[in-house]
């Protein structure tokens, strides 16, 4: 029980990232393949590295196909520039140049990322206080912070600058606020209970009676001989007659 707990926590958190289908695919590498299963703690240091490389999927994907343990940014990164024979030409990519475009959204299709970098900012470093600030915040929790920002919809940001890592950080967490009540489950109100009805003839006998009607008390009296209260109405309504 306790181990289908913990793939379900890992699967939580890489699947935001990676997808369902991948993020179940790296598990399975991990565990069936490489007998070494990924912890929860683990998972979430991967998937950070899976961001920072600004193509998670085809990171995953690396990892996978070269029985990697683990992947980092800068490997991808010095993999995919070997592949294309160009690891020793100005093209070559560093992890500043992946964090450039992490972060200004260039050749990232749009992805959740995408802030403006600021000018004379390290993105580097930028990403990397981010990465510090969300310690310990799901993954989705994140990627909805990250397309809030981007789409305009967190209120009082300035969208031609990258939100502090703190401003960052405290809409990750009112996101994962919002996931959490999201999956309580919902409290039905308890359905109302129909309260006998007191018959419309009853209503009118004490009606006669509060206005002083003598044959109205007689005849609650006969109604409720329990009730100590209408017995003494009649008893006093038949004194004063007699």
């Amino acid at each position: 029980m306790a181990k289908e707990i913990m793939s379900k926590d890992i699967m939580d958190i890489l699947s935001p990232v990676l997808g369902e289908e991948l993020a179940a695919a790296v598990i399975e590498h991990r565990k069936r393949t490489l007998r070494k299963p990924l912890t929860a703690y683990a998972a979430r240091m991967q998937a950070r590295e899976y961001l920072l490389t600004g193509d998670p999927a085809g990171a995953a994907e690396m990892q996978i196909f070269r029985g990697w343990q683990a992947i980092k940014c800068d490997w991808y990164l010095k993999e995919k520039a070997r592949e294309a024979g160009s690891i020793n030409s100005s093209a070559r990519r560093t992890t500043v140049d992946a964090a450039r475009d992490f972060l200004s959204g260039e050749n990232h299709s749009g992805d959740a990322f995408g802030f403006p970098a600021s000018a004379g900012t390290d993105p580097d470093m930028q990403i990397r206080a981010y990465l510090v600030a969300i310690d310990g915040i799901s993954a989705e929790a994140v990627w909805r912070a990250a397309r809030g920002f981007i789409s305009g919809k967190v209120r009082d940001h300035n969208r031609a600058f990258a939100p502090s890592s703190a401003s960052f950080a405290e809409e990750c967490r009112n996101q994962q606020a919002v996931m959490a009540a999201q999956s309580r489950p919902r409290l039905e109100p308890e359905p109302e209970t129909q309260k006998p009805k007191v018959a419309a003839y009853k209503m009118q006998l004490l009606s006669a009676a509060a206005n002083g009607s003598r044959s109205a008390k007689r005849e609650l009296a006969r109604m409720f001989p329990d009730n100590p209260i209408i017995a003494r109405a009649a008893r006093d309504a038949q004194e004063a007659a007699g």
